[in-house]
């Protein structure tokens, strides 16, 4: 248990680390793939309604 919570530590703390190194031009460059990635997304999965949200909650 504490050699896996250890090991997401250093993996979460390299990650910032990698984040802090990039350049500005790096990061501007991912924001548009990330917003394709979103809007791929969109176009495959259905938009629900708030209706049929709050009926899958049983909240109707």
């Amino acid at each position: 248990m504490s050699l896996r919570l250890l090991y997401l530590i250093v993996i979460r703390v390299f990650g910032w680390l990698a984040l802090l190194g990039r350049s500005g031009a790096v990061k501007d460059a991912e924001i548009p793939v990330l917003r394709h990635e979103v809007a791929v997304l969109h176009l495959r999965l259905p938009i629900m309604s708030s209706g049929q949200v709050m009926g899958l909650l049983g909240i109707s």
